[in-house]
C-alpha cells in the first residue's frame, strides 16, 4: 500500500508541474520543448531514485538516514543541472518541493518544472 500511494504521488508530481507561464519573451517553440524534454527526463529520474530510495529503506530500514542523505544529495544536482539548462534558454525553472514517503519518514523532494518563459 506504501509502495502505491508512493508512486501515485510520484507520478502526479510528474504529470502536474510541467506548467507554463505564457509570456512571450521571445522563447522559440523549438527551445522550450529542449527544456521541457529536459525538465521531464529530470522528473523522470527523481521518481526513479525516490523508488528505489524506498524500496532501500525497507529492506534496510537501519540506514534510512543514509539513504534519505543520499537521495537528497542526488535530486539536488538532477535540479540543479536542470535549473541552469533552462537559464541557457531563457527559461525559468523551479524546483517545487512534494513530500514522499521513504521507510516510514517524510522527506520534501523537489521536482521540477517550468515557471516562466
Amino acid at each position: 500500500m506504501k509502495k502505491t500511494i508512493c508512486f501515485l504521488l510520484v507520478m502526479v508530481f510528474m504529470m502536474s508541474f510541467v506548467a507554463v507561464a505564457w509570456a512571450d519573451q521571445g522563447i522559440s517553440d523549438k527551445d522550450y520543448a529542449k527544456v521541457e524534454q529536459q525538465v521531464n527526463q529530470a522528473n523522470e529520474k527523481i521518481a526513479d531514485l525516490v523508488e528505489k530510495a524506498d524500496a532501500k529503506a525497507d529492506k534496510k530500514p537501519n540506514q534510512t538516514d543514509k539513504i534519505i542523505a543520499q537521495l537528497i544529495d542526488q535530486t539536488n544536482k538532477i535540479a540543479k543541472k536542470t535549473i541552469e539548462f533552462g537559464k541557457k534558454y531563457g527559461i525559468i525553472v523551479e524546483c517545487h518541493y512534494v513530500p514522499v514517503e521513504i521507510g516510514n519518514q517524510i522527506v520534501f523532494i523537489d521536482p521540477l518544472r517550468i515557471r516562466q518563459y
